[in-house]
């Protein structure tokens, strides 16, 4: 005699393939809507930023100009763009640093060493790493 149920084998597999894919489908949801809020929220981007000299304001570079501080960094990239360095603002090991001190807003190139000892005496932060 043939059998139309499926067997209890045949049904707790199918149970388990569509509990997997719903949690697969759920997961990838929930990490897409995390990235794209972040990105939207906090301006976060997986993609590193080059700065180069375009035809905006600021001296040619692609940074807000609202403050003196921004324009002291602007001038300081671009100062390094003519010297034939490009700066990002994604940390990596390099020579040369932009550090901004806290006190007066100036822009300083300083070397790796340096602006880490700077960093940790709190006299300001790194904005840029040129290459």
């Amino acid at each position: 005699m043939l059998e139309f149920a499926p067997s209890l084998a045949q049904s707790f597999s199918r149970t388990v393939r569509m509990m997997t894919s719903i949690f697969l489908g759920t997961a990838i949801f929930g990490t897409l809507s995390l990235y794209f809020l972040s990105t939207q929220m906090f301006g976060v981007s997986r993609h590193t930023q080059n700065l180069t000299v375009s035809t905006s304001e600021c001296g040619g570079v692609r940074v807000s100009c609202d403050t003196m501080a921004d324009q002291l960094l602007a001038r300081a990239i671009l100062d390094q763009q003519r010297a034939g360095r490009t700066c990002s603002a994604q940390p990596s090991l390099t020579d040369i640093v932009l550090f901004q001190y806290s006190a007066d807003q100036r822009v300083s190139a300083l070397t790796f060493d340096d602006a880490l000892e700077a960093s940790g005496q709190k006299l300001g932060w790194v904005q840029r790493y040129c290459h």
